[in-house]
C-alpha cells in the first residue's frame, strides 16, 4: 500500500448512527404492561381490576407505539453526524467546518451525567444541534437547553448510537487539528 493510500485510508469519515435494537429489549420493555394487565384483568376479588387492567394495557400499548415510532424516525434519518476531512455534518444541517471549533470536549459521565462529547464553537459560530424526532420538540429550545448544561448545543450522547465516545474523539484527533479536553 503506498503512502497515498494509507492517508486516504487515515481520513476515512466516520459515520454515527443509532444502534439497533435486538429483539431482547423490546421484549422486556413491552412484558411489564402485558404482565401487570393480564394479572389485573384476570383477578376476580376487586371490581376495580377490570378497569385498571385494562388502563394498563392501553398505557404500555400506547408507549410501546410511541417509542417504536420514534425509533423508526430515527433510523429511517440513518446518519445523525459524519466527521469527515471538511468537518461535522449534522443531519439535515449544513458542514461546520474544523476551524469553527475551538475544541472538543468529552466528559466521562457518572451519577446522573450521561457521557458526552462537545463540540465547542469559536467565539460568533453557531453550532446545530443533533436532530430531534420527538413530537412537539423545539429545537431552540432543546439546543438552549443543551448550551445550559453542556456549554454548547452540539453534544453527541454515545449511549444509543452505533459508536463510543473513544471512536468519535479518534475520528476527531485523526481527522482534524482540534484539541481535545475532558471535564
Amino acid at each position: 500500500m503506498s503512502s497515498a493510500d494509507a492517508y486516504r485510508q487515515d481520513l476515512s469519515p466516520l459515520e454515527v448512527r443509532l444502534r439497533p435494537w435486538g429483539f431482547a429489549p423490546v421484549l422486556l420493555g413491552l412484558s411489564f404492561p402485558v404482565l401487570l394487565s393480564l394479572r389485573l384483568l384476570l383477578d376476580p376479588s376487586s371490581g376495580l381490576s377490570f378497569p385498571l387492567g385494562c388502563a394498563t394495557l392501553a398505557f404500555g400499548a400506547g408507549g410501546a407505539v410511541f417509542v417504536l415510532t420514534v425509533r423508526r424516525r430515527l433510523r429511517a434519518m440513518g446518519c445523525l453526524v459524519r466527521l469527515d476531512a471538511e468537518g461535522v455534518t449534522v443531519h439535515g444541517r449544513r458542514t461546520v467546518p474544523w476551524p469553527d471549533l475551538s475544541e472538543v470536549r468529552w466528559g466521562p459521565g457518572g451519577g446522573r451525567r450521561p457521557a458526552a462529547v462537545v463540540f465547542v464553537a469559536r467565539p460568533g459560530v453557531t453550532l446545530p444541534a443533533l436532530p430531534s424526532v420527538l413530537p412537539f420538540s423545539r429545537p431552540a429550545a432543546r439546543a438552549a437547553a443543551l448550551t445550559r448544561r453542556f456549554g454548547s448545543p452540539l453534544v453527541i450522547l454515545p449511549g444509543g448510537l452505533d459508536t463510543t465516545a473513544p471512536r468519535i474523539l479518534a475520528g476527531v484527533q485523526r481527522l482534524s487539528d482540534v484539541p481535545l479536553s475532558t471535564d
